[in-house]
């Protein structure tokens, strides 16, 4: 198999991973778990494993002490608000509309950076920000039964912030290895909901045995979407690992309706296809400008190195 093919094979296992994952969050919610243990027990474990594979392959090498805080910092505020307003919109609204919600955050991206002078608000991206923007009022118009409001903001939020982790992270992400940047991103996480749970008294820990194998499936999908993620950027590049891996939408959609029994109506599919191909407008017009040389190629999947569930 030529690296073409191995590489839009795991986008495609990333993609896939990245889709069941928050699905098991949502099962393992309604079997009784609460955010809280969800989140720092599938960002503990992340991190243990990113660690141990640390230590086998990259041995002592460190950063700076004031690197590694900047980075735990970065994890416990942003990253950790990202994840939980992820996981409370799974818990509150559909899972296909807030994975489809969260899929907002390359157009929150793109006006941003234009805001900012970072780029250039192109005529692709403007189509792609009509796109995104008429599909999400054809998802409100027409929403699902019992839509919760307070889901919907969630979920809104969860793409606004994880719009600002990319823009924030970029530079940080560029100098240094993807998989050290996530182990102390998500470290930072882990202290956050480690430290909440301790205060709220919200850390659950008569866990059944059927909750933990659901965690450690959350895991090691985690880890699975991670690695094949970083695998298919190596072999054929961001943006073609970042178009690809959009599948998880639809596996999210897929499984919801399997599991959960959701519906969706021909608009609300229309509106949630309209946004999927607004993110592959932006990936192509990251992936040109980059070439030009004038894009600081935020949107990428490459920079993406883990979804808050």
């Amino acid at each position: 198999m030529n690296k073409i093919k191995l590489g839009t094979l795991a986008a495609l296992i990333s993609g896939i991973a990245y889709g069941i994952a928050p699905v098991l969050a949502k099962i393992a919610y309604h079997s009784g778990l609460n955010v809280i243990t969800v989140l720092l027990l599938r960002f503990l474990g992340v991190v243990l494993i990113i660690w141990l594979y640390k230590r086998i392959y990259w041995g002592d090498r460190k950063l700076s002490a004031r690197m590694v805080v900047k980075l735990i910092l970065f994890g416990a505020l942003v990253y950790a608000g990202m994840s939980g307003l992820y996981m409370l919109s799974f818990t509150t609204i559909p899972a296909s509309l807030a994975c489809i919600l969260l899929y907002l955050y390359p157009s929150f991206v793109a006006v941003s950076a234009a805001f900012l002078r970072m780029e250039k608000l192109t005529r692709q991206k403007g189509i792609a920000l009509v796109l995104a923007t008429l599909g999400l009022v054809l998802l409100l118009r027409s929403s699902f039964v019992r839509v919760n409001l307070a889901g919907i903001i969630y979920g809104i939020g969860a793409a606004m912030l994880y719009a600002t982790y990319l823009i924030i992270g970029t530079n940080i992400m560029k100098k240094i290895e993807p998989i050290v940047v996530t182990m102390y991103i998500m470290m930072g996480a882990t202290i956050s909901y480690g430290l909440a749970g301790l205060v709220s008294r919200g850390i659950l820990f008569d866990i059944s045995l059927g909750n933990w194998v659901l965690m450690a499936s959350i895991v090691i999908f985690t880890v699975f979407g991670l690695v094949f993620l970083w695998i298919s950027v190596r072999l054929v590049g961001p943006v073609k690992a970042s178009i690809i891996s959009t599948v998880e939408a639809p596996v999210t959609m897929f499984l919801s309706a399997l599991i959960f029994r959701e519906r969706m109506t021909a608009t609300q599919f229309l509106g949630s296809m309209m946004i999927i191909a607004a993110v592959i407008i932006l990936q192509y017009s990251a992936a040109k400008e980059k070439d030009e040389g004038e894009c600081w190629d935020i949107t990428s999947q490459e920079n993406m190195h883990s979804h808050g569930i």
